[in-house]
């Protein structure tokens, strides 16, 4: 079923429509969706290297709004949703992440923001734990527009690469950011 959604997800990026695909999902990935928007990114940088990093910048700033989203979600429901979840089965216990959030915030958001971490979690979560705003926004907009504009910089310069290559290399690079940041962090 995934493969079929990334399928469909790749078919709507040759759409004159692509654009406002690319906004829609990036915004809502960051709230629920499970597939990820380089599924989109890539395939349109591809076909239009010209406007790569117009699509970068499409997707970091509705991914970011879409964390807001995530954030207020978090922040007004939570309880609501944990409760949801509970019928269903699944307990959700935060307290395991609060520490985290309250020593290493920033990073915590960074590196969900930077690497494949599914990032609706982190939204979610910082909202429901009074993570300030301002801070979660400023930190999402880092990691989400690295993560986006070095995947339009690969396809300008490495535009031959398949976009599985291309996420290869996306990927070990923000993982190699990720790894400094840490040790930056910590050291």
């Amino acid at each position: 079923m995934i493969r079929k959604l990334i399928d469909h997800l790749t078919s709507l990026s040759k759409r004159r429509t692509a654009s406002a695909w690319l906004a829609f999902v990036s915004f809502i990935e960051a709230i629920i969706f499970p597939i990820p928007p380089d599924v989109m990114l890539l395939p349109l940088c591809l076909v239009n290297r010209e406007r790569a990093l117009y699509f970068a910048f499409l997707t970091t700033i509705f991914s970011v709004f879409g964390g807001i989203f995530g954030y207020l979600i978090g922040q007004y429901f939570f309880e609501d949703i944990s409760a949801l979840l509970l019928l269903m089965g699944v307990s959700v216990d935060v307290s395991l992440v609060q520490p985290y959030f309250d020593s290493y915030g920033v990073l915590v958001i960074l590196l969900a923001s930077l690497t494949p971490i599914p990032y609706k979690i982190f939204t979610v979560t910082a909202g429901f734990l009074g993570f300030p705003l301002l801070t979660f926004v400023v930190s999402s907009a880092i990691g989400r527009g690295i993560r986006f504009f070095l995947e339009a910089i690969i396809v300008i310069l490495f535009y031959r690469l398949s976009p599985k290559e291309i996420l290869k290399y996306v990927n070990t690079i923000t993982l190699i950011l990720a790894i400094l940041l840490f040790l930056y962090y910590f050291l």
